[in-house]
Parts: C-alpha cells; structure tokens; sequence
C-alpha cells in the first residue's frame, strides 16, 4: 500500500492539501463453502441429525472428511506447464509452477484527492473536495470444459468424463491441458460427443475484469448561527464509467477458445470471421459491456444544543442516472445496444435528540426514513439491456430510544436502547428457470422485513487494576409479507406470474443473539492483558427470499449451532528511548480454546445440499478459523 500527501497553506483563511493512497493486491481465494461433513465428521455427528456410519452407507456421500482446511479453487499441475496468464493488459508469470488458482482476486483503485478548507469569518466556513478514483482488476474461474475429479480420484465414465456431482471434487489441470494440447480427434470429451479441433481448448481459465473510473466534487458549508444553533448545507455531485467484461486468462494447453462450444455463450454480434471466434489470451468472452452512472445529491441539516437538551435535523435530496451500452449487441442498425434511463429520485430524512435528565442519566431517542435509489440491476437488465418497467424504491424506516448513564465517578458506563427498523419494498434481479427449461432473468421487488431488538452496552473499571466490558443483544428479525401474482416476460413474449412465500420466516445470515464479556487486567505499568469471550446464537443460515416460491415450503432456515470463543490479547508499552517515538509489543491469541465452529451457512446449498429440506445436511459451510496467533512490535511516530 502507499500513501503520499502534501499542504499549502495559501493564507490564514485558506488551505489546500493534495492526497493519494491505494493498495494493489492480488490473491487466491477459498470461495466455495462446503456439506460439513466435508470438513469434520466429528463435528457433524455431534451437532446435526446426520445418521452415523455404521447405521447408513451413504453417509456424508461416502466421501471421506477433507479437513478444515479444504479449499476447492486450487490444485496441482505438473512443472513442465509453463504458460503465462493474461491479466490487466499484458502476460504475467504464474503465481506458482507447482499448483494454479481457480479463484483468484486482483485489483487496484487509487483514489486523489484535493481538499480546499477555507474560514470566511467566526461563524462561516466551506469545505470543498474534488477527487478521482480509478479501478482495474478482476477475478477468475474456469470456463468451458474443465477435468474434475471426485473424491475418489475418479474422472467420471466413458461418456461423460467431466465429473459434476457432489462435493468434495477438485480440479485435475493435467488432464485439461492434455485435452487442449491434444492433437485433432484424439478426443471425445462429453456425452453430447463435442468434437475437439486441432489446437483448440474445450476449456480455460477466464477473467471477470471491473475496470472503472470516478469523478467527483462535494462541498459543505458551515454556518454557526449563534451559540445555541449551527447548521450545514451540502452538495454532491459524482461521474463514473465501469467497463465488464470477460476476457481470456489462460488457455491450459491449447492455442485458442471458440465460445460457439456451448450454445448457452453469448456472442457477439459484430464476430463476422472465423478468426474473430478463435479467443485467445487477452480476447473478451461471454460479455463486454460499458455502465455509466450519473449522481447529484444535497443536504441541509441543523444542531440546536441548549443547556440540558441537544437536538439535531436534516433532509436530502438524490438523484441517479444510469446508462448501459452492450459492445456485443446490434442494435439493428450496425451500432452498439444503448440504453439510457431518465433520472430516478430518491430522499431522506433524518432527526435526533438527546437529554440531560440529571448528571449522570441522559436519554436520547432517534428516527429517519429513508427513500432509496435503485441500484443499477434494478433498472435496466444487463443481459439484455431492456429497462425494467416502473422500478421500486426501497424504503428504509428506522427509530431507536434509550439512555445513557455514568456512575461512580466515571468508573461505570452502561448504554441501553431499543431500535427497529423497517426495511420496504427489497428489490432483487435474479436468474429464473422457466418450465421450458430455458434461464431468464427477471426483477421482483415488495418483500418487506422488520429488524427490532434490544442492545446493551456496560464498561466498569472497580479498580485501577481491572476492568469489565459486557455487551448483549437481543433481534428479532422476520420478513412480513408473501407476494402474490409476480408478472415476468417470458422469452417468447408471453406473461407468466410467480408466487412467493416468506411471510414470518426468520432473516438470515446474522447471530440474532450476541454476548460478549471482556477483562481487562493492568498488573504492571504498560501492560495489559484483555480476555474476550464471545457467544453467539439465533442464527439462521442464509437463504434468498425470493426463491422460496413453493406454497408448502415454510420451514426456517437451518438454525446454526450455538458457539463462542475466547481471544487472548497481552499489549505492553515499552519504555520510550527516542523522543516522539513509542513502541508496544503485542501478542494475540485468537480462538484460544481452539473451538470448532460454523461461522457461515447458507441454507439448501445449490451445490451441496442432498435433501432440500432446510437440514444441517443441505447447507453449505464455512468453519470458523481454528486457533491462530500473531506477535510484533508497533512503531507510532
């Protein structure tokens, strides 16, 4: 990462400061979430209504436990494949001869800023940024034809050599390479009898490229009206213009990639040539299309802060513009597909307040309503480049009161407030499959949720050498609504309606019970030494509400079991020998009790899942990190 910055004060009313920061990474990735019982059967018997192995044959698939460390997106590949792999416009080195990343992130968005401060007088003052962020990288996967192989080492039969059952299967390179490095005829690679050519790759790595760029201006002004009163007003205006695409990473063997392999790849309209369906490293594939967003934005907002009572009120105003052109379609006349949408509006409000009911008890209490913009996939579909008819704002509804209060002098703090918020008209596009078989994408918007709990925070230090932290809370979170009678296009022109089915299910993907218990220790000056406990339940693995489309289907999602974990921090000042300079040691201790855990589930796996019936059996999981450490030293100057 770098950071570089620079000031000038042009005189005691006006300052100019000139930034830049980014972070370029690239990196492998661990994305796809596995059955349990790929990770630990242990854990799988004790905590899921799993039969044993002695009882069932099949259990956990017959496949054997992995380990917690499996990882899908990689395998080996033998040393003598050399190929380089195209990313962000030119050849690179792989990362390793020895193994290739199915996944893997790259990417890189620097971000300039020039802020403008200036002080007009005592009660008024602006400040003014205008800034560019520039963004380039993407990810990868395989596209095509790509060699699995179960967890038996198996390819699959004689007819269908590409193994695509359940978990845990990994990618055999190899055997891809040798396919697409084969001569002509030399293989008949799935059951349809797919014919190879000579130098042609049946399948590759790919890139799914972002590469964007912003421009943008914000200004707030600062207006002291009196003691008692101080307002701010503000502008937002923003241009962005995002490229996606796929192009060609790595062709594993062979010397080009013809999309026309599988009808289900989108061509481009403008490929005329033999030569222009023979991809090769670099070439864009599957979609290549250009978004560009427009932005304006306000604000007014006032503070009044008098003896005992503070108080706070604000408004604002967003519009957004969205235009899509598709570099793949004609549009009839030759040109490229363009799609534009007329300025859509969106507002907010937001207010607050806050008392000083004695010295040491305040209460305070807090509303806003929310008008949102749609996101880009909510106006216009970007396989087709149709706008979607009549879009949904979603609204968001929020109020929360509660107290403050200070005691013993300090040494006590506890906060408590209740909150809940109601989140209107959840927009969503997604992929549906039609009773012919064929895949479409359509947009749904009304289901509604509500979020309400209660929180609690408490800190206590009783004396110099301890100190307690406790925080608990408590949701109760639930969608409200089904939707009835959803009209969607099909591909022949006709209408067709979906049902869908969620009302009083639980939302997902989030412990709606939490606790968490800290001490604190200081045995010596400099040191101290803090153990947490965590404990986390009602939890609810994750689920798409709009997939729940079958009347009889109104089970929770899977409920994950209950866990909690303990970190080990010990922190110690050392002694300062330079001036300006002060060091601390650290060590931490993470997951001390080395606990086995589901830290991430979603419910009925699309992949891993054997019964569909919203069990421990169907989710997909991530486990929570066993125990790790990491130790240093801190410089701060």
């Amino acid at each position: 990462s770098y950071y570089a910055a620079a000031s000038y004060n042009i005189n005691e009313k006006n300052r100019l400061e000139l930034y830049a920061a980014g972070a370029p990474q690239r990196h492998g990735q661990n994305l796809y979430a596995q059955n349990m019982s790929t990770y630990n059967h242990e854990y799988t018997e004790d905590h899921t209504e799993y039969l044993t192995a002695s009882e069932d044959s099949s259990y956990f698939g017959g496949f054997p436990e992995e380990g917690m460390q499996f990882n899908q997106n990689w395998s080996p590949v033998d040393p003598s494949y050399v190929e380089k792999q195209w990313f962000n416009g030119k050849l690179h080195d792989r990362y390793s001869p020895n193994f290739l990343n199915e996944r893997e992130n790259f990417y890189h968005k620097p971000q300039i800023n020039l802020n403008w401060f200036t002080k007009l007088n005592e009660q008024l003052d602006i400040y003014s940024v205008v800034y560019f962020s520039g963004g380039k990288g993407g990810g990868t996967g395989t596209y095509g034809a790509v060699y699995r192989r179960d967890a038996n080492g198996e390819l699959g039969d004689d007819d269908y050599k590409f193994y695509y059952g359940p978990s845990p299967w990994s990618w055999d390179w190899d055997e891809t390479i040798a396919m697409n490095s084969g001569p002509e005829g030399s293989y008949w690679v799935d059951k349809d009898s797919l014919y190879k050519e000579t130098g042609q790759s049946l399948g590759i790595l790919r890139n799914s490229c972002n590469v964007q760029w912003t421009i943008g201006a914000i200004s707030k002004l600062r207006y002291v009206v009196n003691d008692q009163i101080k307002t701010s007003f503000g502008l937002d205006w923003r241009k962005a213009e995002i490229d996606h695409f796929r192009e060609v990473r790595d062709l594993l063997g062979g010397n080009y990639y013809d999309p026309r392999t599988d009808e289900e790849n989108k061509l481009s309209d403008f490929w005329t040539t033999e030569e222009d369906f023979e991809r090769k490293l670099g070439d864009k594939i599957e979609y290549y299309n250009t978004n560009n967003v427009g932005w304006l934005g306000g604000y007014a907002q006032g503070e009044y802060s008098k003896d005992k009572l503070t108080a706070t009120c604000m408004g604002g105003l967003s519009a957004v513009k969205y235009t899509y052109t598709d570099h793949f379609v004609d549009d009839g006349t030759g040109d490229e597909l363009v799609t534009e949408t007329d300025w859509i509006l969106g507002y907010q409000g937001k207010g607050g307040a806050s008392y000083r009911v004695t010295d040491d008890f305040g209460v305070f209490g807090n509303a806003g309503y929310v008008n949102k913009c749609p996101i880009f996939d909510e106006v216009i579909n970007d396989w087709t480049g149709e706008l979607i008819e009549d879009p949904k704002n979603e609204k968001f509804f929020n109020t929360e009161a509660g107290f403050n209060y200070v005691g013993m002098d300090g040494l006590l703090n506890v906060k408590g407030d209740l909150y809940m918020t109601h989140w209107d008209d959840q927009a969503k596009s997604y992929e549906h499959e039609t009773e012919e078989g064929d895949e479409i994408k359509i947009f749904v918007a009304g289901i509604d949720s509500r979020h309400m709990g209660a929180e609690l925070e408490v800190h206590v230090k009783p004396i110099p050498l301890v100190k307690f932290d406790i925080s608990f809370s408590k949701g109760d979170w639930k969608y409200l609504n089904d939707l009835e009678d959803v009209v969607y296009e099909l591909p022949s022109g006709d209408l067709d309606t979906l049902d869908i089915y969620v009302k009083d299910l639980k939302v997902g993907e989030a412990p709606q019970t939490q606790l968490a218990f800290g001490t604190t220790l200081f045995p010596v000056e400099g040191l101290k030494a803090i153990v947490s406990y965590k404990y986390f339940c009602d939890y609810y693995a994750a689920f798409d509400p709009f997939s729940r489309q079958d009347p009889d289907d109104t089970e929770e999602s899977w409920e994950v079991p209950a866990y909690s974990v303990v970190d080990l921090h010990i922190i110690y000042e050392l002694p300062t020998i330079i001036k300006g300079l002060r060091m601390e040691a650290f060590a931490h201790i993470f997951n001390l009790f080395d606990e086995t855990y589901v830290q991430d589930a979603t419910d009925n796996s699309e992949y891993n899942s054997f019964s569909d019936t919203h069990k421990a059996a169907d989710a997909e999981v991530f486990f929570g990190l066993p125990r790790t450490f990491n130790a240093g030293v801190s410089l701060t100057f």
